[in-house]
C-alpha cells in the first residue's frame, strides 16, 4: 500500500492549525508531518534520504519566509538531494512578483498566496492538497 504522506514546513502556529485542519477535514493523506522552519525540513528530507526505503512525500508544502532556511533554501536542496522530482508548493503570504518569479525559476510547481479570510485559506489548502495528492500522479522510484 502507498502512503500518501506530506511535508508542511511552517514556521506559524495559527497557519499550522489551520492547515492541519483543513487537510484533516479533507482526508488528504494518510501522514502529515510539519516542521517549523526551513533546517528543519531539510533536516527531515535529509534524514529520509540516507534510510533506503523510507517513503518520502508526496507534495511538500513550503512556506516562503521561514527562520533559518527561508522556502526557496530548501526548495534549492530539494532540488539538488537527488529526489528533485518531488513536487513543491510555495504557500506564502507574499504576493510579490518577485517572490513568484523566484520561486518558478527555483524549480516551484506551484505558488499559492495564502488567503486573509478563514474559509478561503481553508479552502485554498484543501484543493491544493487535493490535486497533488489525489489528481497528480507523483514521480516514480
Amino acid at each position: 500500500m502507498i502512503t500518501r504522506r506530506l511535508l508542511v514546513a511552517e514556521d506559524d502556529p495559527n497557519d499550522r492549525v489551520l492547515i492541519r485542519r483543513a487537510l484533516a477535514r479533507a482526508a488528504l493523506a494518510d501522514r502529515v508531518d510539519f516542521v517549523t522552519d526551513g533546517q528543519e525540513a531539510v533536516d527531515f528530507l535529509e534524514g529520509l534520504a540516507k534510510t533506503p526505503g523510507r517513503e518520502w512525500p508526496v507534495v511538500v508544502v513550503l512556506d516562503l519566509k521561514m527562520p533559518r532556511l527561508d522556502g526557496l533554501e530548501v526548495l534549492a536542496w530539494i532540488r539538488r538531494s537527488g529526489h528533485g522530482a518531488v513536487p513543491v508548493v510555495l504557500l506564502t503570504s507574499s504576493s510579490e512578483p518577485s517572490d513568484i518569479r523566484r520561486a518558478y525559476a527555483a524549480g516551484a510547481n506551484a505558488f499559492v498566496v495564502k488567503p486573509s479570510a478563514l474559509d478561503a485559506f481553508t479552502h485554498a489548502v484543501s484543493e491544493l492538497g487535493s490535486f497533488w495528492v489525489n489528481t497528480n500522479a507523483p514521480p516514480v522510484r
